[in-house]
């Protein structure tokens, strides 16, 4: 049986409920993040930061990514349904992958807690290079 709230471009990872995959399958650009039980949520406050920095949110996603806080360190995976979204930010450092599989290998090398204390090399646009 399959689980209705994975999708194609998430084949790993279920969306924590209906409403955020509809988001994700027909909804306005925006980015998910993995609530504490693996699933993935729409991230309200990183979209909209991120949205504001970008003239037009590009093509529609998939996009697979880790995102770094630069104030903490902290690294997350991120699913973006507009490419645009990732292209820059403020606030982190994006490493995007060819992936969602290859993006999850690489959060999971980091350990537990997911922290990075040296930058990323600068990369907003989709690839398959890991931290």
């Amino acid at each position: 049986m399959t689980d209705v709230y994975t999708t194609a471009d998430s084949p790993l990872l279920p969306f924590g409920d209906l409403w955020d995959r509809a988001l994700a399958l027909q909804g306005p650009p925006a980015i998910f993040t993995m609530d504490p039980r693996g699933q993935l949520r729409l991230n309200p406050e990183r979209t909209r930061d991120h949205a504001r920095q970008v003239e037009d949110a590009g093509p529609a996603g998939p996009v697979h990514a880790l995102i770094r806080d630069r104030a903490s360190a902290y690294v997350m995976y991120a699913f973006a349904t507009g490419a645009g979204l990732l292209r820059s930010s403020q606030r982190d450092d994006i490493l995007c992958f060819s992936s969602q599989e290859a993006a999850l290998r690489a959060l999971e090398a980091l350990g537990r807690p997911p922290l990075r204390a040296a930058p990323w090399p600068d990369s907003h646009a989709p690839t398959s290079r890991s931290p």
